[in-house]
């Protein structure tokens, strides 16, 4: 979860761009992704959110949603 103060748009058009970023939500300042890298390259989006002038608030991985767990176990044995 990312929360910004300003430069929304600028904030989605990087974590857009990342390949390790998926299901991307903003909601006001507050951006939500799933991220499929690991802490180093989390630490290199971090960075590349700075360098293009987004200013981060707050920066942090939530725990695993168990109903997205779930959901992701059912795709991933191709359950429906």
């Amino acid at each position: 979860m990312v929360q910004v103060l300003e430069e929304v748009d600028r904030a989605v058009d990087v974590l857009g761009a990342a390949p390790e970023v998926t299901d991307l939500v903003a909601e006001g300042e507050t951006l939500t992704f799933q991220f499929g890298g690991d802490d180093r390259r989390l630490a290199e989006l971090l960075r590349r959110l700075v360098e293009q002038g987004v200013l981060v608030a707050s920066f942090h991985r939530e725990p695993p949603d168990v109903d997205r767990v779930l959901a992701s176990l059912g795709r991933a044995s191709g359950a429906a």
